[in-house]
């Protein structure tokens, strides 16, 4: 139902899903790729299309429990009669097959570096859209309490990056391909509008949605309520002001009928940028100019002290 130039804003791992979109529609139907003729700009924060390495410790840990899962489970099969077996086993295929746990499981899958390099190395994008990016490092100051326990893991997990924002590597939040090396990354690299990294963390653009995890300290110093326009208004004001993005006309309000306004020499006009002021300063000049001028008798008129 979209029938204007349109853009899409992704935050974290929704990055990486727009990407994905992206490259779906571009192959997709006619009535899709109709709708990516008019597609426009992105814009991404903390992005997570290149990967995490939380991502790819949790994938290992997940794969970890389910081996030693399988053997806790073979202790008990001498034990336990063949109906009790097949009970346990459908029971632990109805959650593994259920879709919460298969949204996790992918959602986890997507997110590790195997996953992003997968994407990139398959997908093709739209190559005449500007791309720019939000990026931080969280510092002391910067960092939530209840961040510290992901931010010190992500710092054990990485050996390769050393600046973060809790979730995801400085290097790995650029808005372009990094894990392969392919037409398509190049032309995104192109496209790249890189910003200035800002001091803060990945949760930045949220408020309400943690504020049951948030403690004192971090109401203290405000670390939730910095201001969210920063994250989405940037992004409009350039791709305005280089006409990615069309401004719309503003429509001329209608005027009554009657004579034109009369305006005496000398008088500002009220609709002029900066009218009232420019008067005000030049009555303020000519009063200086009259105290500083001496009288046609030859004496200085009196000065204010």
């Amino acid at each position: 139902h979209v029938k204007t130039p349109w853009g899409w804003l992704g935050y974290s791992q929704g990055c990486a899903n727009a990407f994905r979109a992206e490259a779906l529609m571009l192959q997709g139907t006619p009535n899709q790729r109709a709708l990516m003729d008019k597609f426009r700009c992105r814009h991404l924060l903390f992005s997570a299309a290149n990967g995490s390495a939380h991502a790819v410790c949790s994938d290992m840990k997940i794969l970890r429990a389910l081996v030693d899962g399988e053997r806790f489970i073979k202790r008990f099969q001498a034990s336990m009669s063949h109906p009790t077996q097949q009970l346990a086993l459908q029971l632990l295929g109805n959650v593994l097959t259920s879709r919460d746990c298969f949204a996790v499981l992918g959602s986890v899958q997507s997110l590790t570096h195997e996953g992003a390099r997968r994407m990139w190395r398959d997908g093709q994008h739209c190559y005449r859209a500007p791309t720019t990016s939000m990026r931080a490092v969280c510092e002391d100051h910067t960092l939530p309490e209840c961040l510290i326990m992901l931010a010190n893991t992500l710092v054990q997990q990485m050996d390769y990056a050393t600046d973060h924002d809790t979730q995801v590597a400085l290097e790995e939040a650029v808005a372009h391909p990094i894990g392969v090396q392919n037409e398509n990354a190049r032309l995104l690299s192109e496209v790249d509008i890189v910003s200035a990294v800002q001091r803060t963390h990945h949760w930045s653009p949220l408020e309400d949605e943690v504020s049951f995890i948030a403690t004192e300290r971090d109401e203290k110093l405000a670390m939730f309520a910095t201001p969210k326009d920063r994250h989405v208004f940037p992004w409009l004001e350039v791709n305005a002001r280089f006409g990615v993005i069309s401004r719309l006309a503003t429509a001329a309000s209608p005027r009554k009928p009657g004579p034109e306004p009369q305006i005496a020499a000398g008088d500002e006009s009220p609709d002029s940028n900066g009218g009232r002021e420019a008067t005000l300063v030049k009555k303020r000049v000519e009063t200086i100019e009259q105290t500083l001028t001496p009288s046609r008798d030859g004496s200085k008129s009196p000065t204010r002290s």
